[in-house]
């Protein structure tokens, strides 16, 4: 899957992409609020690899371009996770710190959704109690709580989408 919103790119990682994902995965900053906290560069790699190869049938995670400038600055998408015994989808998204704060994630986030709107009836996101700027961008996108859920064994807030 491939689109455009009025900012930015939003296409699968390739592995030009891989060092630059290497440098963000290991960077606190951008790891924020991450369930699997700050990687090592092994884990980075690990990861990196499932960000290219994880499809999951409804598009995966995508890397984040800027329209104007072609810079990476983080990802958005789907994958599939365990709820109550089903595997259901996830929204996750995540953006560098100098890019936050300017309806980025928002903009990526309903471009995605438009997406897979006819694919899937549930998308959920899983938030960190604390981590307010997602809470809000989940909210402007038509998202609502609907509990807790424990996650990598983590307290996660859980939001549906609502369309």
């Amino acid at each position: 899957m491939e689109f455009q919103t009025n900012r930015i790119q939003v296409c699968p990682f390739t592995e030009v992409d891989r060092s630059r994902m290497i440098d963000l995965l290991t960077c606190p900053l951008f790891m924020e609020y991450s369930a699997n906290g700050t990687l090592s560069i092994d884990e980075a790699n690990k990861r990196f690899n499932e960000l290219m190869s994880n499809t999951d049938g409804y598009g995966g995670k995508h890397a984040l371009v800027l329209k104007n400038g072609g810079k990476l600055i983080g990802y958005c998408g789907l994958e599939a996770f365990i709820l109550n015994g089903s595997q259901e989808f996830e929204l996750g998204y995540r953006l560098t710190a100098e890019f936050r704060n300017q309806g980025l994630a928002t903009e990526a986030c309903e471009g995605f959704l438009y997406q897979i709107k006819s694919k899937l009836s549930n998308v959920y996101a899983l938030v960190e109690p604390l981590n307010s700027k997602s809470i809000n961008v989940l909210n402007k996108i038509g998202f609502r709580n609907i509990g807790v859920h424990i996650y990598m064994g983590h307290q996660c807030l859980l939001y549906k989408s609502e369309a």
